[in-house]
C-alpha cells in the first residue's frame, strides 16, 4: 500500500487550499493545524522554497473512536495534508494513508475504522 494518497490541479496555490479544505470538510475533517512550511524555511535557514503547506486534520468522529481503542493513536494525530507547488506551477495536494498510518501502531485493531477514513480521504482529494 502507499504512504499517501495524491492529486496534481492547475490553479492559484490559496485557490487549490480553499477547494482542498471545503473537499476536506465535505468528508467530516477539519483543519486543526496549519504550518506553513515555505515560510519557515525561509525565517529559520533563509532558505527560499517553493509555496509549501502542511494541514494537521482531523474527523472528530475516527479520534474518539480510536483513542478510546488505543490511547496511543494520539501520536499519530492529526493527519497530515500537504499541499505544494511545483516547478511547472501545478499544485500537487498530498493526505496521509490513515490504513498505513494508524497500521503501524495498531496491528490491525483499527483497520475498520481506517478503511473507512481512507475512502474518506480519497473522495475528498478526488474532488478537488
Amino acid at each position: 500500500m502507499a504512504l499517501s494518497f495524491s492529486k496534481t490541479v492547475d490553479g492559484p496555490f490559496g485557490d487549490v487550499v480553499i477547494k482542498a479544505t471545503d473537499a476536506l470538510k465535505q468528508q467530516g475533517f477539519g483543519v486543526v493545524t496549519e504550518i506553513d512550511f515555505s515560510k519557515t524555511m525561509k525565517e529559520k535557514l533563509n532558505q527560499d522554497i517553493l509555496p509549501y503547506l502542511i494541514l494537521g486534520v482531523c474527523n472528530p468522529g475516527f479520534a474518539f473512536q480510536t483513542m478510546n481503542r488505543t490511547p496511543d493513536t494520539g501520536l499519530l494525530m492529526p493527519c497530515n495534508v500537504t499541499q505544494r507547488e511545483n516547478p511547472d506551477g501545478s499544485i500537487t495536494v498530498s493526505a496521509v494513508n490513515p490504513d498505513e498510518l494508524f497500521g503501524i501502531l495498531t496491528s490491525g485493531n483499527l483497520m475498520d475504522l481506517t478503511a473507512d477514513l481512507s475512502v474518506k480521504m480519497k473522495t475528498a482529494l478526488n474532488s478537488i
